[in-house]
């Protein structure tokens, strides 16, 4: 039974890899002899759960436990998971004696000693597939230890909600037929059906030889890791050992090319760089705030990818624009001195239905000037730099680029254009922060927070004196009554020119793909390093980005 003892430690190996630490199934053992069947699985109000847990000498409510292990480092990380629930699971024999509370803790009363001669075991879960991999893998593994090795007794289940009647542990075994040869290739050597068929019965599969070119593998259920073919080829490579396998040259040679659009977005990052903006590089997640109602665009969270699964507030989708992203920037690095200059180049992401993933990424291209006064003009020059480095001419004919006046919720009132390119096709806006962007850059920085707290702080603390000193003519209380007053209104003071230095956030949302300058140019986009425009070439891609060293 000592070996047993060890042998079942395996339990907490599970519960922190398949099972997700217990989140998605949770193993428990008892002494067999200490409780009788048939077991109910049922949930119960916290307040009505009493019972001696594991290790413990008295007895505990549901709610109490939930106090008691919070201080405890091994089980604390677990009481989340149903902490919050109105009733918690637990797991009684016919008897009404309470055997466990999963994803927690067991009871006492079933406690498995070393002087235990029968185990039984349940595996409580929110996944079947998972819970049904974990029981046969921990019952195969521990069976070995029974008086008689690898005995079981199955256990029914009833379901209550249908009648639904089951039959586990499953044990099942699976066969899946491989070829021959495809193995060869894939792990890259020679070797014939019944030597493939030696080497998997040292990974504890059974192979049958149909054929000089086709095997029938028979995988058992300790082997809930194999899936696919290709899974048998890694083992018969692990058994082979891939450490003789033979180096050789591919058979065919090709010459490696950067992808053209990672060249282009390169060498704009560096000549914009060198024309003194910064490059930021966000996260490519956000809040739904973010992209919808600090933005004011209703339709941004239908174009969004969200996240099922959310675990902060911070990523809850993927971003459909780079805005957000350079505001909390700016916002992050108020201390440093103005002007700042921030640019990013990088991808968006959007739902594509036609795509075979459902989204697809956009790149894109956006900048922000923040400084005490505004600087239209900076950002306009930004924008002439990297039309002149695409070699796009201004012209309103339809064959250049210019501005254009327009409305945009997201920017303020009167001070938005829109940049139209070649082919009268809207690449991107020019235009000044709007409120909800402002939002973004004041009300979220930590600066701002502070003095709100701050200001709230001594707001309390001046009515409360103000209470205390009431009629009563005492001049030092109000000497220091007007001094509180005085800072009252000096922290005042530091929020609205916090807030007014906001305002003058300008920036530039360029938000034309670089993609679409290749269709618009018939891709035909050619450039030689330093990035010099020499204009279209007829009849070359606009894969060949050519450098100046050809």
């Amino acid at each position: 039974m000592g070996l047993a003892w060890e042998r079942s430690l395996t339990e907490d190996k599970l519960h922190q890899n398949i099972c997700r630490k217990r989140t998605l199934v949770a193993i428990g053992t008892h002494d067999l002899d200490t409780i009788s069947g048939p077991f109910k699985y049922t949930a119960e109000l916290p307040r009505d759960i009493k019972f001696v847990p594991l290790n413990q000498t008295r007895e505990f409510t549901a709610e109490e436990l939930m106090e008691f292990y919070s201080a405890d480092s091994h089980l604390k990380p677990y009481l989340p998971i149903i902490r919050d629930k109105k009733r918690y699971p637990v797991i009684r024999d016919s008897n009404d004696v309470l055997c466990s509370m999963p994803p927690i803790i067991n009871g006492e009363h079933s406690k498995i000693t070393l002087n235990t001669k029968n185990v039984f075991i349940e595996a409580t879960a929110t996944d079947l597939q998972k819970a049904t991999v974990v029981l046969d893998t921990f019952v195969t593994m521990f069976s070995q230890y029974c008086k008689k090795p690898f005995s079981i007794e199955p256990v029914e289940v009833i379901y209550e909600h249908d009648g639904r009647k089951e039959l586990y542990p499953v044990l099942s075994y699976r066969e899946i037929v491989v070829r021959v040869s495809e193995i060869n290739t894939k792990i890259g050597f020679e070797l014939d059906a019944p030597a493939m068929a030696s080497l998997l019965t040292r990974m504890s599969l059974k192979a049958e030889v149909i054929n000089e070119n086709t095997l029938k593998v028979t995988i058992p259920p300790t082997r809930h890791d194999i899936l696919h073919e290709c899974d048998v080829a890694e083992d018969v490579g692990v058994a082979y050992g891939f450490n003789r396998l033979t180096h050789r040259l591919p058979e065919s040679n090709t010459v490696a090319e950067a992808f053209p659009l990672n060249k282009l977005s390169d060498l704009l990052r560096g000549e914009v760089a060198a024309a003194g903006w910064t490059e930021a590089l966000n996260f490519a997640l956000c809040s739904r705030e973010d992209i919808s109602t600090r933005l004011r665009d209703e339709t941004a969270l239908d174009r969004a990818v969200h996240i099922s699964n959310p675990k902060t507030l911070e990523f809850q989708v993927a971003r459909s624009s780079l805005l957000p992203g350079l505001m909390k920037t700016i916002s992050s690095n108020r201390d440093m001195p103005l002007p700042l200059k921030l640019f990013e180049l990088q991808d968006v992401i959007l739902k594509d239905p036609t795509s075979d993933v459902g989204a697809r990424n956009e790149r894109r291209l956006a900048a922000v000037y923040y400084n005490k006064t505004a600087g239209f003009e900076i950002v306009h020059g930004f924008l002439d730099r990297i039309m002149r480095l695409l070699d796009v001419n201004p012209a309103k004919d339809g064959s250049g680029y210019y501005i254009r006046a327009c409305e945009n919720p997201t920017f303020f009132p009167g001070r938005c254009a829109s940049i139209v390119g070649p082919g009268n096709v809207t690449l991107g806006v020019l235009a000044l922060a709007g409120e909800g962007l402002t939002y973004l850059l004041v009300y979220r920085s930590e600066q701002y927070k502070r003095l709100k707290s701050e200001m709230e702080r001594k707001t309390k603390r001046l009515e409360k004196k103000k209470q205390e000193v009431g009629e009563v003519v005492d001049k030092n209380a109000k000497k220091r009554l007007e001094r509180d007053e005085e800072r009252l209104k000096a922290t005042n003071r530091d929020m609205s020119m916090f807030k007014m230095k906001s305002m003058f956030a300008i920036g530039l949302a360029f938000t034309a793909l670089l993609s679409t300058f290749n269709s618009i140019f018939d891709g035909r986009v050619v450039a030689r390093l330093p990035f010099v425009p020499i204009g279209f070439l007829q009849g070359l891609s606009h894969r060949n980005l050519v450098s100046s060293h050809h």
